[in-house]
C-alpha cells in the first residue's frame, strides 16, 4: 500500500531512502500526531465562563417547572426551544477579564423555552418565554397577554416586588417607572460592570410580576477601543480579495464558456450544492432560532435559499474556470477528482488521495497544537460551541459545512490565483509560490475574530499549508479533504474544549466522517484500479488536452520558423542592410534571408506566405534547404526560382506554394556603378527600388517551360545612395492607402531626409500602423553606399 502512495508522489523516479523512510514514518505515526495535536488545541483553547451543564430537554423542564412557580399554566401548553447568541456582546464580554460578571447575570450566550397555549382560546394570545442561561440559571422570563385577577398594590409595595427580582451583588439606581392600563414596567440601571449599562426590565400586573429581564448594552466608546485592528484589517483585505476573485472567476468562465472548455454540469452541481447548504443554514436558524421571531419560517429559508444560489453561482464559475487552467498548468492534478466524479469511486487514485489529505490534515494539527502552546491564553473566553447542546440538525450543519468551506476555500485561494498567474504571468514562476501563499492567507482570513493575533495568524498560516502542500505533493482531491480534515479537527477540539459533556451528536459527526474515509480509502488501494488521466477526464479536458497540443506543435513550428530566418544581418561592403519579419499570427508565413552568389554578388530572398501560416513554414523550411545549394551553381535570379518551384513542385501542390522574390546585387567598386537583377513569381513580394536621380528599375516578362504564368525579370543600375525595398503583400496593402500605389509610397518613404536604414524600416511600420489588416509585415532594406571593398563578412 505504501509502495502505491510512494508511486503516485514521485511519479516517474524512485524517492531516496531517506525520503522514503520520512514518508514511512509520515504514513504509521499520524494516527498519534493527530491525537497528540488534537489534546494540545484543547488544552490551549481557554476554559470558559460557564459550564454548559443543561440540554435542550432539561432546559424544558427547568423552564416548565419555573413558569408554574410563578403562576403560569403551562403544563399543557405547546413548546418550542430557541438560542440567541450575540456576537457583538460575546466579543465585547471575551475582551475583558473584568467584564464576566455578564455571564451570570445577562449572557451573549443563552436558551429559551416558549411556551404556547393549544386549548384554551380563551387566553387570546398568550405565551410564555423562559430564558436560560447555559449551565441552568433562570435568566428572565416574559407572560403575555396573562389572565390574572384585578388585584391593587401601592406604590412602594409594587417598587419592593420589582426589587426582589434585581440580580444580588450589584448595584442598581432609582427605577424609571411607566404605567400602561394595568401594567407598571420598571427598568433600573446598573454601572457595576465596567464599560457597560446594565438594564434590568421588571413588569408587574397587580402583585404579579409577569416579565423580567437583564440585559447588557456595552459602552460604544469601551467597544472601538477593544477592537482587534490586526484581524479586522486582514478581514477586510480578505473580502476585497474575494472580491475581485469573483469578478475575475465570471470573466474567465464566460470566456472558456466560449471555447467550450468548462464542464457546465459540475458547475451546477457546485452551485448546487451550496444552495442546499444555504438552505440547511435557514432551516437550521427557523429550527434553532428566535421562536418569537415575526418573520415567517419560509420566508427565512427562501431567503437563505436565494442567497445560497447566488453566492454557489459564484463559487461555480470561480471553480469552473480555475479547474480548466489547473489542467493545463498542472496536468495529473485532477485525475483523482475525475475519477471521482466519473463513477470510479473505488479507484486507486481516490484511495491514495484520501490516504495523503487525512496524513496531511492529522500532522498539521499537531503542528498547530505545538505552535499556539507557547501563547496560550488562561482567561476564561466564551464561544458559540457552548450551545451545542441546544442544537437541533447540528450534525447536519457539521458534516456539510466543512467539505463545502474547503470547496470555497480552494476555489478561491488556489484555483483562481493559479488562473490568473497562468494566463498573465506564465513566465515568471519564480513569482508563483509566494503570491498562492498570499492568496491563500487572505482567504483563510475571512474567519471570526481569534482570541489572540498569535492564534489567528498561526492557524491561517496552517491553512494556507494546508491547502498548498498536498496539491504539489499530490494533487488538488487531496488538498481538499486536508482543508476538510483541518477543519473538522478544530471544530471538534473548540467543541470538547468547551463543553463539560460533549453531546453524541457532536462528536459522531466530527469522527464517524473521518474514519469512514480512511476505512474507504484503505479499500480504495486494496481493490482499486489506477485510473490514468485520459480515462476519466471530461470532454472539455478533451478539449483543452487538443489546444494545448495543437499550441505546442505552433510553438514548435514558430521556433523552427525563427531559427531560419537569419540571427544576423550580413556586413557586406558597400550595402547597409536592415530587415524584420513580424507575424500577424504565432506562426508567420514570410521569410526572408540572404546567401552569398558564387560571382561576388549578395542574393536576397523573399517569400510571401499568403496567410497559410504552418503550410507556408513548411514550403519556407524546404526553399531555404534547396537554396543553399542552389546560389552555389546558378547565379541567374529566374533560373534560382524556376528551379526552386520546380524541386518544391514535386513535393506540395501547385496550389500551396508561396510568392517568391530573389534579388542579385552587385555593390559599385571603384567609382563604378552597382547592379541589381531579381526576378519575382507573383505580385508580391514587391522589388522597389528608390534612386534620389529616378531611375527606376524596368521589368520583363520571361516565359518558362512548364510554368503557366512568366517570372517577371528586373534591372536597375545602383548608384551611392540608392535604396533597394524588398516587402511581401502585408506590408504593401498598408501602403496602399487612397488611390496611391505601394511602390509609389515606398519611394516617398525612402526620400524623407537622412536616414539610417534602420531609422527608414521603422518609419515604413510606423506607417503602416493603424489598421486592422491581420496579415505578416516583413520588409529588407537596403542602401548602396559610396566605397565597396567587395567581400561578404558577417558581423559577430
Amino acid at each position: 500500500m505504501l509502495r502505491q502512495i510512494l508511486a503516485a508522489l514521485f511519479p516517474g523516479e524512485a524517492p531516496s531512502p531517506l525520503l522514503r523512510r520520512a514518508w514511512t514514518a509520515a504514513f504509521l505515526l499520524f494516527p498519534p500526531a493527530l491525537v497528540a495535536g488534537f489534546l494540545l488545541l484543547m488544552r490551549n483553547t481557554p476554559p470558559v465562563p460557564v459550564q454548559s451543564t443543561i440540554n435542550t430537554a432539561q432546559s424544558i423542564q427547568m423552564a416548565r417547572a419555573y413558569a408554574v412557580q410563578q403562576g403560569i399554566p403551562v403544563q399543557t401548553w405547546a413548546v418550542s426551544t430557541s438560542y440567541s447568541a450575540n456576537e457583538t456582546l460575546l466579543e465585547f464580554v471575551n475582551a475583558r477579564p473584568e467584564r464576566s460578571p455578564l455571564w451570570k447575570v445577562a449572557p451573549p450566550l443563552s436558551a429559551s423555552v416558549s411556551f404556547t397555549p393549544v386549548s384554551a382560546p380563551a387566553s387570546g394570545d398568550q405565551a410564555a418565554t423562559v430564558q436560560l442561561s447555559v449551565d441552568g440559571k433562570i435568566l428572565g422570563f416574559t407572560w403575555k397577554k396573562p389572565v390574572l385577577p384585578d388585584t391593587g398594590v401601592t406604590d412602594a409595595e409594587a417598587l419592593a416586588m420589582a426589587g426582589q427580582r434585581l440580580p444580588a451583588g450589584l448595584a442598581f439606581g432609582t427605577p424609571l417607572v411607566v404605567k400602561e392600563d394595568k401594567d407598571r414596567t420598571f427598568t433600573f440601571h446598573s454601572a457595576s460592570v465596567p464599560d457597560t449599562d446594565l438594564k434590568a426590565t421588571v413588569i408587574l400586573r397587580g402583585n404579579h410580576v409577569t416579565a423580567f429581564r437583564v440585559q447588557a448594552e456595552p459602552d460604544e466608546h469601551a467597544m472601538a477601543n477593544d477592537g482587534n485592528t490586526l484581524q479586522t484589517a486582514l478581514n477586510i483585505a480578505g473580502v476585497c480579495f474575494l472580491s475581485l476573485v469573483s469578478l475575475f472567476s465570471i470573466y474567465r468562465y464566460a470566456s472558456r464558456t466560449l471555447q467550450q472548455e468548462v464542464s457546465h454540469q459540475r458547475s451546477l452541481l457546485v452551485a448546487m450544492l451550496s444552495g442546499a447548504f444555504c438552505i440547511l443554514i435557514g432551516l437550521n436558524a427557523v429550527v434553532n432560532g428566535d421562536a418569537g421571531a415575526s418573520v415567517p419560517k419560509g420566508a427565512i429559508i427562501l431567503v437563505f435559499a436565494v442567497l445560497g444560489l447566488a453566492g454557489g453561482g459564484l463559487l461555480a464559475a470561480a471553480y469552473g474556470s480555475g479547474e480548466g487552467d489547473v489542467r493545463e498548468a498542472w496536468p495529473g492534478k485532477l485525475t483523482s477528482l475525475d475519477a471521482m466524479l466519473s463513477g470510479r469511486i473505488l479507484s486507486c487514485n481516490v484511495g491514495i488521495s484520501l490516504l495523503v489529505g487525512i496524513m496531511c490534515a492529522c500532522w498539521l494539527t499537531l503542528g498547530l497544537g505545538l505552535a499556539t502552546t507557547p501563547f496560550r491564553l488562561t482567561m476564561p473566553q466564551g464561544s458559540q460551541k457552548m450551545l451545542a447542546p441546544f442544537l437541533r440538525m447540528g450534525w447536519l450543519i457539521t458534516v456539510v459545512t466543512y467539505p463545502l468551506m474547503a470547496l470555497a476555500f480552494g476555489a478561491a485561494g488556489l484555483l483562481q490565483p493559479l488562473a490568473f498567474l497562468q494566463r498573465y504571468a506564465a513566465r515568471a514562476r519564480r513569482w508563483h509560490l509566494p503570491v498562492l501563499i498570499v492568496c491563500g492567507g487572505l482567504v483563510s482570513a475571512l474567519r471570526v475574530h481569534s482570541r489572540s493575533n498569535i492564534e489567528f495568524l498561526a492557524a491561517s498560516a496552517v491553512f494556507v499549508l494546508a491547502l498548498l502542500v498536498p496539491f504539489f505533493a499530490l494533487d488538488l482531491l487531496a488538498s481538499l479533504v486536508c482543508v476538510t480534515g483541518l477543519f473538522s479537527a478544530l471544530g471538534l477540539a473548540g467543541s470538547m474544549a468547551n463543553l463539560s459533556a460533549p453531546t453524541d451528536t457532536s462528536f459522531l459527526a466530527h469522527v464517524l466522517p473521518a474514519a469512514a474515509a480512511t476505512v474507504f480509502a484503505v479499500i480504495c488501494l486494496k481493490r482499486g484500479e489506477t485510473c490514468g488521466e485520459e480515462q476519466v477526464r471530461p470532454l472539455y479536458a478533451r478539449h483543452i488536452a487538443e489546444r494545448k497540443s495543437l499550441e505546442a506543435e505552433v510553438s514548435a513550428a514558430r521556433e523552427a520558423q525563427l531559427r531560419l530566418l537569419p540571427d544576423k544581418i550580413p556586413d557586406f561592403a558597400g550595402l547597409h542592410i536592415s530587415a524584420a519579419c513580424v507575424p500577424a499570427e504565432t506562426v508567420g508565413g514570410d521569410f526572408y534571408d540572404f546567401f552569398p552568389l558564387c560571382d561576388g554578388r549578395l542574393g536576397v530572398f523573399l517569400a510571401e506566405g499568403n496567410g497559410r501560416g504552418l503550410a507556408a513554414a513548411l514550403t519556407i523550411a524546404l526553399a531555404k534547404g534547396y537554396l543553399m545549394h542552389c546560389v552555389e551553381k546558378y547565379s541567374d535570379p529566374v533560373e534560382i526560382l524556376a528551379r526552386l518551384e520546380t524541386a518544391l513542385g514535386s513535393i506540395f501542390d501547385a496550389d500551396s506554394l508561396t510568392g517568391f522574390a530573389f534579388a542579385a546585387i552587385r555593390a559599385g567598386e571603384g567609382g563604378a556603378a552597382g547592379e541589381i537583377r531579381y526576378a519575382r513569381t507573383a505580385a508580391y513580394p514587391k522589388v522597389v527600388v528608390a534612386s534620389p536621380t529616378g531611375v527606376a528599375a524596368t521589368e520583363r516578362m520571361v516565359p518558362v517551360k512548364g510554368r503557366t504564368a512568366p517570372i517577371a525579370e528586373g534591372v536597375a543600375p545602383l548608384a551611392a545612395g540608392d535604396h533597394v525595398l524588398l516587402f511581401t503583400d502585408g506590408l504593401g496593402r498598408r501602403l496602399a492607402t487612397g488611390n496611391q500605389h505601394p511602390e509609389d509610397v515606398a519611394c516617398s518613404l525612402a526620400a524623407r531626409g537622412a536616414q539610417t536604414t534602420e531609422q527608414l524600416r521603422d518609419s515604413f511600420f510606423t506607417y503602416a500602423t493603424g489598421t486592422w489588416d491581420p496579415d505578416d509585415l516583413t520588409l529588407v532594406v537596403i542602401r548602396t553606399l559610396a566605397q565597396a571593398a567587395g567581400a561578404l563578412e558577417v558581423v559577430a
